[in-house]
């Protein structure tokens, strides 16, 4: 009983389709591997995004040095203006930068009343 092999002939690939296949696998990768690091799992940054939040926090440590924080805060609070916040930031000489400076009001604005005495 001899069976046939006809339909069970191996395919043969060209260097064409090899590499076509390799460069298409490798692309796909890179994508799958870019949306899982910045998009789905969200821990990769950029550099120039790790700079803004390292100046934000320094920014934000500097207001928490002055003396007079307490009203500076109390200055942040009251404005309801990002434009007002972020003026005042640059004008305390705590940011230069836009981006940095308004996040900086932010966060300021974000902390707890009770580190700053009443005035």
């Amino acid at each position: 009983m001899a069976q046939s092999n006809q339909g069970l002939a191996a395919r043969s690939w060209t260097t064409k389709q090899l590499v076509w296949t390799s460069v298409v696998s490798l692309a796909i990768g890179a994508i799958v591997t870019y949306q899982a690091g910045f998009n789905w799992i969200g821990s990769w940054e950029t550099g120039e995004q790790v700079q803004k939040r390292l100046a934000v926090s320094a920014c934000v440590q500097d207001f928490l040095l002055k003396p007079d924080r307490g009203v500076t805060y109390a200055a942040l609070k009251g404005m309801t203006s990002s434009f007002q916040r972020r003026q005042l930031v640059q004008d305390q000489k705590l940011a230069a930068n836009f981006g940095v400076a308004d996040a900086c009001g932010e966060q300021i604005r974000d902390l707890d009343p009770t580190l700053f005495p009443a005035t």
